[in-house]
């Protein structure tokens, strides 16, 4: 299962967190797949240490019919140029991920790829600003590095996944 859902964060709002995102927030090298083979920028919080932005994109979720009792991860990312991550599956049933950037365009490129076996390629997602995209958590699933045509002035690209333990929800936009 993967839904889009466009337009689901105001674009002044998306402004704001990007510069949040840019200037302020803490990045880290993390690894989501587990090999220690790939890293990429990012950040990992858990449910109690989850930011402003995290609790606005959450209720976001609940406002639109989500049970968001069983998200208990967020992750953020900022994919930049060269950036060479693996497929991986998040903890979980369903993952919630928003693209924070306020603009984006298609051929910047970045985007999630999403197979459901190994070696069968489902579907890529591109980032858009404001899509959210509710996902089985079970896809595997990476984001990609930016083209070269990404302009100097973007840092990267920007996006949150909620994950939790259960789904008991579906997004209704």
């Amino acid at each position: 299962m993967i839904r889009i859902y466009d337009n689901v964060i105001p674009q002044d709002t998306l402004s704001g967190i990007e510069v949040f995102l840019t200037e302020k927030a803490s990045w880290n090298f993390i690894n989501d797949d587990g090999s220690r083979k790939k890293w990429s920028v990012g950040h990992v919080r858990n449910s109690s240490t989850f930011t402003d932005i995290d609790h606005y994109l959450l209720r976001i979720l609940a406002e639109n019919g989500c049970d968001i009792s069983f998200i208990q991860r967020a992750v953020s990312n900022c994919f930049r140029r060269l950036d060479s991550t693996q497929y991986h599956q998040d903890p979980g049933e369903i993952s919630y991920m928003f693209y924070l950037n306020s603009e984006w365009k298609r051929h910047w490129g970045a985007p999630t790829k999403f197979k459901s076996k190994k070696y069968h390629l489902s579907r890529k997602v591109y980032p858009k600003p404001g899509r959210m995209v509710a996902f089985s958590s079970e896809l595997f699933h990476k984001g990609t590095a930016p083209t070269f045509l990404l302009p100097s002035y973007v840092v990267g690209r920007f996006s949150i996944v909620f994950q939790g333990t259960a789904d008991r929800s579906f997004f209704q936009p």
